[in-house]
C-alpha cells in the first residue's frame, strides 16, 4: 500500500440482523453489496425539524411527513431555537404551542413518534437552548435538587512586591493556599517560598514582606452558580434521569425503535479551567501518589521544571473524572439501548482543552460529530471528529449542515458540499434546515429549509437516496490510512507554547489532505495502546506506517516511549517545529526523556543543529515516496 493510500477495508458476506439501525458491520465475512443497492434501516438524512412558529396541529405534521416520507430520511429531530432575550448561555428558548414538556405536548410527540415509524422514520429531541444551567429546563432542576452539583474552579490572585514594607489586602473566602515566592534571578522557585495562610485573617492578608523581590499567589475556590460539574459521579446520571429518560417513560418499548438516537448540541457545563471539588485531592492523590493540594500554585505560576508535570497530571484526572462522572454514564444509557448519541459540541475540536481534552471527552459520543455552516468543509472539524470514530470504532461520524448557506443554496451546491465532507470522513449526514413553519415568511432560522420549500424538492430524493447509500458504504468496516498526527493537547495542558503545537498541527492537516494523504488525529492513550507490527502501529483496525509530532513542546512521557518503541522497529517519526521540552514523567530537565529525543531526531529542542526542507524535496527514508508538499517546514530525524 503506497504511503498516499487511504482505503477502507470491507470484506465480503451479509449484513448482521441483530445489530441496532445505523450500526456498522465490521465482522470479516461482512459482504457489501446488498446493503449498498438497498440500505438497512439508520443510514439516510436525519433532519432538524423546527417547531417552530405557527401552533402545532395534527393536520400539518401530517402533511410534512407525507412529503418526506420515501426520501432517504432515517429520523427527524426536533429543534427549538431561542429567542434574544434572557437565558445564562443563549436567550431563552423560543415558545412553541403547545408549550414543550407540557402534558399536551408529550402526547403530540407520542403521537408524533407513532406516525413517523408508519413512514420508517424514527424522532428525537435536542437539546439545543435546553441542556445549560440558566435557561430554565431540567439542567436548572437538577442543580435545584442537588446544590452540590454546582461547579467550582481554583482561581488565583497575585502580586507582585518590593520587600521591606507592610502589605495588607482583601483576599477572597475559600482560600486554599497564600503563599510568597521570592524572585530569583527574575524567577521563581518553590524552594524559597514562605506559606502566609496563617496570615489571613477575615478576608484580609497582612504580612510584613522580607528584603527581596516577592510574588504572592492566592490561590481559591470559586463556585459557578450557572453551571454544572462534570467530575460529579451523579452529573451523568441526574442529565440521563432528568433529559432522556423521561423520553423513555412517556414512549416505553420505543427505544432503540421509533426512539433510537439523541444529538447534543452544543454541550455547556457554564464553567472550564481548573476544576474542583470535595473528593478532587483525594482522586488526585489515589490517581497520581502525591497531594496536588501542596502543589496547586504550579498550576498558575512557573515554579520550575515541575510545574508541567502538576499541569500535566492534573488535567489527566480532571478529565478522567469528567468521563466518568459525566461523559461515560450518558454514552452508556444510549448505548446499552442500542441507541446513537450524536453531538456538535463546542470548538469542534479546534481547542484541544474543551471539557479538559476534546478527543478524550468526545470518544464518549456514538456519533461523534461537528457542525459545517454555509457550505462549510472543514478538514479539521471532520477530521477530529472521523478520528474519534475510527480509534473508538465508534459507529457513525455526524455532519450537521448547513445552517446559513442562504435561501438561494442550489442543489448543486449541497451536493458538493456533502461529497466532499463525507470523504473527508462524515457519514451520517443531518441537514440544518427542516421547518415547521416560516410563520408567513416572518420566522426563519438559519436559512435554509433544505427540503419541501426548496424547487427542486421532486428531485431530492435521489440525492438524499445517494447519501443514504454513501453512508452505509462509508460506515461499514474499518478506515484505514498511513499517517497518524498526535492531537496536540498537551501543550496546552502544560501551558508551554500550546497555541504553536496548535496551529502547526491544524496547518499540517490542511496541507496533507488535499495532497491526497489521508490522516487521522491521535490521542495519547490510542497511541500508547497500538502493537507495532511490520513497521507500523496497529490500532483499531488502523495501520498507520507513520506518526507525526507537530511542534510537541510538552508530550505524555508514553506518546515518546511508543514514539521510540516504532522508530527501532523501523517506523517513520517525524518532528515538525518545536521537539519536546518537558512530559509528564518528571517535567522539565529531563536527560532521560532528552536522550530518547536524541536518538530519534539526532538532536534535542535545546540544540539548534535543525534541518530546514520541503515535503517534495526529500522522500521519507524507508517509504513508499515523497510528501508532496508547499509549506516549509522544520523536520527532525
Amino acid at each position: 500500500m503506497s504511503l498516499i493510500a487511504s482505503i477502507l477495508i470491507i470484506s465480503v458476506s451479509g449484513q448482521n440482523p441483530k445489530l441496532p439501525p445505523g450500526f456498522p458491520d465490521r465482522s470479516p465475512k461482512m459482504d457489501v453489496l446488498p446493503g449498498f443497492i438497498n440500505p438497512p434501516k439508520g443510514y439516510g438524512e436525519v433532519s432538524f425539524y423546527w417547531w417552530l412558529g405557527d401552533t402545532l396541529t395534527h393536520d400539518r405534521i401530517l402533511w410534512q411527513l407525507d412529503q418526506l416520507k420515501d426520501k432517504g430520511i432515517t429520523g427527524l429531530q426536533i429543534n427549538y431555537c431561542h429567542t434574544d432575550k434572557g437565558g445564562a448561555t443563549y436567550g431563552l428558548t423560543y415558545p412553541s404551542q403547545p408549550a414543550l414538556f407540557s402534558d399536551k405536548w408529550w402526547e403530540l410527540f407520542q403521537w408524533f413518534l407513532k406516525e413517523a415509524r408508519k413512514r420508517d422514520m424514527s424522532v428525537s429531541l435536542s437539546d439545543y437552548t435546553l441542556g445549560a444551567a440558566g435557561q430554565g429546563w431540567f439542567v436548572d432542576e437538577m442543580l435545584k435538587e442537588n446544590p452540590g452539583l454546582h461547579g467550582t474552579k481554583l482561581e488565583s490572585r497575585q502580586f507582585d512586591i518590593s520587600g521591606s514594607q507592610d502589605f495588607k489586602t482583601a483576599v477572597p473566602e475559600n482560600i486554599l493556599t497564600a503563599t510568597a515566592f521570592q524572585k530569583v534571578n527574575g524567577s521563581l522557585t518553590s524552594s524559597t517560598s514562605i506559606n502566609l495562610l496563617s496570615m489571613v485573617k477575615k478576608s484580609e492578608l497582612t504580612w510584613r514582606v522580607p528584603a527581596g523581590e516577592w510574588k504572592i499567589v492566592v490561590v481559591y475556590k470559586n463556585e459557578v452558580k450557572t453551571s454544572f460539574d462534570p467530575m460529579n459521579p451523579l452529573s451523568g446520571a441526574k442529565v440521563a434521569e432528568k433529559f432522556y429518560q423521561r423520553f423513555e417513560d412517556h414512549c416505553p418499548g420505543e427505544s432503540g425503535k421509533g426512539l433510537n438516537f439523541f444529538f447534543s448540541d452544543e454541550l455547556q457545563f457554564g464553567i472550564r479551567g481548573f476544576l474542583w471539588n470535595n473528593t478532587f485531592a483525594s482522586e488526585f492523590k489515589k490517581r497520581k501518589g502525591y497531594d496536588i493540594t501542596s502543589e496547586i500554585n504550579h498550576l498558575f505560576v512557573d515554579l520550575g521544571p515541575r510545574s508541567y508535570k502538576i499541569r500535566l497530571d492534573y488535567n489527566d484526572v480532571m478529565v478522567a473524572l469528567s468521563e466518568d462522572g459525566f461523559f461515560k454514564p450518558v454514552y452508556e444509557w444510549h448505548n446499552s439501548r442500542g441507541m446513537l448519541f450524536g453531538c456538535d459540541h463546542g470548538g469542534r475540536g479546534k481547542d484541544v482543552t474543551e471539557f479538559g481534552d476534546y478527543f478524550r471527552t468526545q470518544r464518549w459520543m456514538s456519533g461523534p460529530g461537528c457542525d459545517q455552516p454555509g457550505l462549510g468543509k472543514d478538514i479539521v472539524k471532520a477530521k477530529v471528529a472521523s478520528s474519534i470514530t475510527h480509534l473508538y470504532e465508534r459507529p457513525r461520524t455526524w455532519l450537521e449542515g448547513y445552517y446559513g448557506s442562504g435561501w438561494g443554496t442550489s442543489s448543486e451546491e449541497l451536493a458538493d458540499a456533502t461529497f466532499t465532507d463525507f470523504a473527508m470522513g462524515h457519514n451520517l449526514l443531518s441537514l440544518h434546515g427542516l421547518y415547521y413553519s416560516t410563520h408567513g415568511s416572518w420566522w426563519e432560522w438559519a436559512a435554509p429549509d433544505n427540503h419541501w420549500r426548496q424547487p427542486y424538492w421532486e428531485n431530492m430524493g435521489s440525492f438524499l437516496k445517494c447519501t443514504e447509500r454513501l453512508s452505509y458504504i462509508l460506515s461499514q468496516g474499518h478506515h484505514r490510512c498511513d499517517v497518524a498526527m498526535v492531537y496536540p493537547v498537551a501543550p496546552t495542558e502544560a501551558n508551554l507554547k500550546g497555541k504553536a503545537s496548535t496551529e502547526t498541527a491544524f496547518s499540517i492537516a490542511k496541507d496533507l489532505y488535499p495532497a491526497g494523504i489521508d490522516f487521522d488525529f491521535i490521542d495519547f492513550e490510542s497511541l500508547n495502546r497500538c502493537e507495532i507490527k511490520n513497521k507500523e502501529l496497529n490500532v483499531s483496525g488502523e495501520k498507520y506506517k507513520v506518526l507525526i509530532l507537530p511542534s510537541l513542546s510538552a508530550v505524555r512521557y508514553s506518546t515518546i516511549e511508543k514514539a521510540q518503541a516504532f522508530f527501532r522497529s523501523g517506523g517513520i517519526v517525524l518532528a515538525v517545529g518545536s521537539l519536546p521540552e518537558a512530559s509528564d514523567r518528571i517535567g522539565g530537565d529531563d536527560q532521560k526523556l532528552q536522550g530518547m529525543i536524541r536518538e530519534m531526531f539526532g538532536t534535542t529542542y535545546s540544540e539548534k543543529n535543525d534541518t530546514t526542507l520541503t515535503w517534495s524535496q526529500k522522500s521519507v527514508a524507508g517509504g513508499s515516496g515523497a510528501f508532496p508538499h508547499t509549506r516549509m517546514y522544520r523536520f527532525f530525524w
